[in-house]
């Protein structure tokens, strides 16, 4: 299980010759496995053993345990030797949905930090892609829409790859559980109130 999953890390990075990998850490399962898979890599994989690693984390300010999830985050990357830097943000609820004034603000944070020759990695799988296409088509998305999250896209200077797309959630979980891994559990993944947490848990 661990093999494939860094397997396919690899596999998404063989056509770049990053100049640094990018990790968007949340401090959730995903995020937390994705950034242990490249430290593990970085020691096992001699074309990645001088790549630096960044772990990026946006603090939402949305939740009280936020400073909370940013400690563990920081301490997770001092464990693991790799750069950690957080950006605090802050969103403007009466401006549409607050969940994807969250999602847009995470990118604009790491757009600012990805330079020319950068990867960075995003955690999503492929539970996280069907959902993305069902709400999307629930919302009369068109063919664009329709085509969900691209396993790799331009991303200003650098480039966006998500090598778990093909992967499921019960892959990384397991991949959690033989590594141990600490992670936290945001509160508002249980909130049905955002669309993905209603899809997740009621439809």
């Amino acid at each position: 299980m661990s093999h494939s999953l860094l397997d396919a890390i690899t596999s998404s990075l063989c056509q770049y010759a990053p100049s640094r990998l990018i990790v968007g850490l949340s401090g959730g399962l995903d995020s937390s496995a994705l950034l242990h898979a490249l430290a593990s890599l970085k020691k096992t994989n001699s074309d990645f053993k001088n790549t630096p690693i960044l772990a990026i984390h946006v603090h939402h300010g949305l939740s009280e345990n936020a400073d909370h999830w940013q400690s563990h985050c920081e301490q997770q990357c001092k464990d693991l030797s790799i750069e950690f830097i957080t950006e605090n943000i802050k969103l403007d609820a009466a401006k549409g949905s607050l969940e994807n004034a969250a999602r847009n603000a995470r990118y604009e944070v790491f757009k600012k930090h990805v330079q020319s020759g950068d990867v960075l990695l995003l955690a999503h799988h492929q539970d996280d892609q069907v959902e993305t296409f069902m709400m999307r088509l629930m919302r009369g998305s068109g063919l664009t829409g329709l085509s969900a999250m691209a396993s790799a896209r331009a991303f200003g200077p650098g480039y966006l790859v998500r090598p778990w797309l093909h992967h499921a959630r019960s892959q990384l979980e397991t991949y959690v559980k033989e590594n141990g891994i600490k992670f936290i559990e945001d509160e508002s993944n249980t909130d049905t109130q955002f669309d993905r947490n209603w899809w997740r848990h009621s439809l």
